[in-house]
């Protein structure tokens, strides 16, 4: 409804909207693990997306809102309504998500797999190329300018004695996650910004205080604010227009 009053009172500028994404890996090339990575995409990607792009719920979707009685979200006035053409999608991305199938597991028949290799302090595995993956999926699948509007770490971030943030850490996740980016573009991806989550530490949600992604330490007692070293070295990306992340 609010594409359509855009529309309508004709603005000169651009509406889309951000959803979270998560790129799904199977646990392996077997046909039970692929489809079970198709259920999970569906449920945490398609059910948000295909609405907007195509009209519909994927197949995973319909078939879970059915078992929950709920087939009114199926109608197709209801879906006609959320098929609004859009003029971005932007993109909040953190994580991988790997799957392998179960039939123990309840519902989907679908288990999550631990992650692979090094976390954030959220437990959020650190994987680049689901970045790049996903930009590559999203830019076939709906044709759109795409913006990166979330992607950064949550990490232990100590104050040492001369109000100093020594986040190396940080600095490699996000100079990673730009590489992926330029990649993206390279080959093709209609890439137009990216935002980085945080210039702040700030509320984490239930986690409260307790995690900080910012490029900048807040004393929540004072609110006295310190940049991390992942400032200056952000700042440095963007003053050189992306020649930092060859080093």
């Amino acid at each position: 409804m609010a594409v359509q009053a855009f529309r309508e009172v004709a603005s000169a500028g651009a509406i889309g909207l951000t959803l979270n994404f998560s790129t799904v890996y199977a646990g392996s090339e077997g046909t039970e693990d692929r489809e079970a990575q198709r259920r999970i995409d569906e449920l945490l990607n398609g059910w948000f997306l295909d609405p907007i792009l195509e009209g519909r719920y994927p197949e995973t979707v319909q078939t879970l809102l059915r078992a929950q009685g709920l087939e009114r979200l199926l109608d197709v006035d209801a879906l006609s309504l959320a098929h609004q053409p859009i003029d971005f999608l932007g993109v909040n991305y953190y994580s991988p998500a790997r799957v392998a199938a179960d039939a123990t597991a309840r519902g989907l028949g679908v288990r999550r797999l631990p992650p692979q290799g090094e976390v954030t302090q959220m437990g959020w595995e650190i994987f680049p190329r689901g970045l790049y993956d996903l930009l590559r999926v999203l830019q076939h699948k709906a044709e759109l300018p795409l913006y990166i509007t979330e992607n950064g770490a949550a990490f232990p971030d100590p104050l040492d004695a001369q109000g100093q943030i020594h986040d190396t850490r940080r600095i490699d996740y996000i100079r990673r996650h730009l590489r992926a980016c330029a990649q993206a573009i390279a080959d093709g991806v209609d890439l137009r910004g990216y935002f980085l989550w945080s210039l702040l530490d700030n509320f984490e949600w239930a986690l409260g205080y307790t995690r900080r992604f910012g490029i900048t330490y807040v004393d929540f007692e004072t609110q006295q604010r310190f940049p991390k070293d992942s400032f200056a070295f952000y700042q440095q990306v963007i003053a050189q227009k992306g020649q930092e992340l060859d080093t």
